[in-house]
């Protein structure tokens, strides 16, 4: 049983590190992070939210950052 739970904080934890931050979206597509912020609190952007201290810390899963891109960019956007 404890074996079972350590590998399951374990692939959490990697999953975790997978996940993209906030401040790394924004300098890919030259947003600001507030701007960022405003899509996933608008729910353009799926993201997970960890509160860290009081303060929300958000970490987006590499699909939904692709889902985003391909619903709300277009090759123009890129130029």
């Amino acid at each position: 049983m404890y074996e079972s739970f350590v590998d399951e904080i374990m692939n959490t934890i990697q999953q975790f590190k997978q996940m993209l931050t906030v401040d790394y979206i924004a300098r890919k597509i030259d947003l600001s992070d507030r701007t960022v912020r405003r899509y996933i609190e608008n729910g353009k952007l799926e993201a997970l939210n960890f509160s860290v201290k009081g303060r929300s810390v958000y970490r987006v899963p590499r699909s939904a950052f692709r889902r985003f891109l391909e619903t709300y960019y277009t090759m123009r956007d890129c130029i």
